[in-house]
């Protein structure tokens, strides 16, 4: 998301709703701006790794972008001074495994 004069803030994990093999994971986070709470929902953007047996690589596994996190984690939240519900999880970074409705 291009987010023009981005200003960063402390967000808390909500919520992590898992993906299976059809659908990608989403990611609700909460954020505060100005005393007012704001919610942002994403899905969780996914890279791949090797899976390796010695030199051999086996497999892949898909891990997210952000790196493993919890409820309750903190994460970087970039939302648009002008309109702080307008945010993107940092990090979230990617065009693929979006929701439907949702622009990537």
């Amino acid at each position: 998301m291009n987010i023009r004069n981005a200003v960063k803030t402390i967000g808390y994990v909500k919520e992590i709703k898992p993906g299976g093999l059809d659908r990608p994971g989403v990611i609700k986070v909460e954020y505060c701006v100005g005393g007012k709470i704001y919610v942002v929902r994403e899905t969780l953007k996914l890279k791949s790794e090797p899976i390796k047996l010695g030199l051999l690589t086996i497999g892949q596994r898909k891990t997210p972008k952000i790196g493993t996190i919890e409820v309750k984690d903190e994460v970087w939240v970039a939302y648009s001074p002008g309109n702080p519900a307008r945010a993107h999880i940092v990090g979230n970074d990617g065009s693929m495994n979006c929701l439907e409705g949702l622009k990537c």
